[in-house]
């Protein structure tokens, strides 16, 4: 809070006002370029912040024939979620627990395991054949 009080950002403010009205005078830098370069020949890119799993990069690109230059901004990767331990392993009346951990950045979450389906087969009781699964001892389908 004391920064916003101090004389230093009152030049920075003042020079960037400054900057901002020159250039507003004088012309876009980008559309003086345009009339002195067809087509743009671009520099190596300088990544000023490389994408995150969650925040996004910034690429920072300049023309070698005219000087413009360009900001790229690239949208964060998401996270690369892989399974790293069932904490409750799914059956056929139940759902699991997996414990995920991001590859990127190691970010950890819980998540629901779905249910597995019932494995049936057949067995003969009574002088009837009877179908039953073989986890939960459910008889008949669904």
């Amino acid at each position: 809070m004391r920064f916003f009080k101090s004389n230093t950002f009152k030049i920075i403010v003042a020079l960037v006002i400054v900057f901002t009205s020159f250039a507003a005078f004088t012309g876009s830098y980008k559309q003086k370029a345009v009339a002195v370069c067809a087509e743009h020949s671009w520099c190596t890119v300088t990544y000023i912040q490389s994408s995150t799993c969650t925040r996004g990069g910034v690429r920072y690109c300049r023309c070698t024939q005219c000087g413009v230059y360009q900001h790229v901004y690239d949208a964060p990767l998401g996270h690369d979620w892989k399974l790293n331990t069932i904490v409750q392993q799914p059956s056929c009346t139940r759902t699991g627990v997996g414990y995920y951990v991001c590859a990127r950045c190691g970010v950890s979450k819980y998540e629901t395991l779905p249910m597995t389906a019932h494995i049936y087969r057949q067995r003969y009781v009574c002088g009837y054949d009877e179908w039953y699964c073989i986890h939960c001892g459910k008889v008949g389908f669904n």
